[in-house]
């Protein structure tokens, strides 16, 4: 199928999608950028809406050209783009050959905290790269929902994508204007809050069906509120020189630690 070409970087569509590697972009155009094949298979299996997809007009290979046609009968615009075009609008350091937005899933629907299992609540984790990886060790582990405090990076920023490798689209993000206020409803609810926290135990505490693990901002940990609302404070036990990890390593290692362990319903 042919596609409706664009070779100007300043045609308004292209200048659209480029906005969405910004914040501001991304909420005015309730839309995120997907680049890559596998980020925007992925997206599209997981059921959300394309909006606008852009493909190289040089492009020959032919599972791409399928995908844009798949995204084309999913409602999408579909545009034949000239390479300037496609560098303009796309975030990665290397050009992908295929680009697609998709309308922003929600993320204020609390129905699954009510649910028994594994969840991981994240107050203030600023690097996208970071969240981007944790969100992909949380879908590997299982994780019911991840809750997003005030100050953490957006999920659907284009470097956070990227590191989540598709996982961003599996999992339940609910943003929590106040964390602590949807942790203490949680924890009313029969669920266990366990803070990792340098200062905690090195005894992996008795878990619950309903497990809440709480990780901190990169630098400075958690907030002391989200500490107290906390029913156990757990530290990795390191038996190296090091005295932290990377906040995406350490999650992954906790959150493969807690899923051996909660009891399953």
């Amino acid at each position: 199928m042919e596609y409706p070409p664009i070779t100007s970087t300043t045609n308004p569509t292209a200048k659209s999608m480029k906005a969405l590697a910004s914040k501001k972009g991304r909420a005015e155009q309730n839309a995120f950028l997907a680049e890559g094949a596998k980020i925007v298979q992925e997206a599209l299996d997981s059921g959300l809406t394309p909006v606008t997809a852009f493909l190289l007009s040089s492009c020959q290979d032919a599972p791409l050209i399928e995908l844009a046609d798949r995204l084309h009968g999913a409602g999408a615009r579909v545009f034949a783009v000239s390479d300037a075009v496609i560098q303009s609008a796309g975030d990665a350091q290397s050009s992908q050959p295929i680009l697609a937005s998709f309308v922003l899933p929600p993320s204020d629907d609390r129905s699954v905290l009510r649910e028994p299992g594994l969840f991981l609540a994240l107050d203030g984790l600023q690097d996208p790269g970071n969240l981007g990886a944790t969100l992909r060790s949380a879908d590997a582990m299982g994780v019911k929902a991840v809750l997003l405090g005030a100050g953490s990076a957006d999920p659907y920023a284009p470097k956070s994508i990227r590191a989540a490798m598709g996982s961003t689209f599996h999992l339940p993000l609910l943003s929590c204007a106040d964390l602590v206020a949807d942790l203490a409803l949680m924890k009313g609810e029969g669920s266990l809050l366990v803070a990792a926290d340098l200062q905690g135990d090195e005894t992996l505490p008795t878990l619950a069906p309903s497990t809440v693990l709480l990780i901190g901002n990169e630098g400075n940990g958690l907030q002391k509120s989200a500490i107290d609302v906390a029913d156990a404070r757990y530290r990795l036990p390191m038996p190296g020189r090091s005295e932290s990890l990377n906040a995406a390593v350490c999650t992954g290692i906790l959150l493969y630690l807690f899923s051996q362990s909660i009891p399953k319903r």
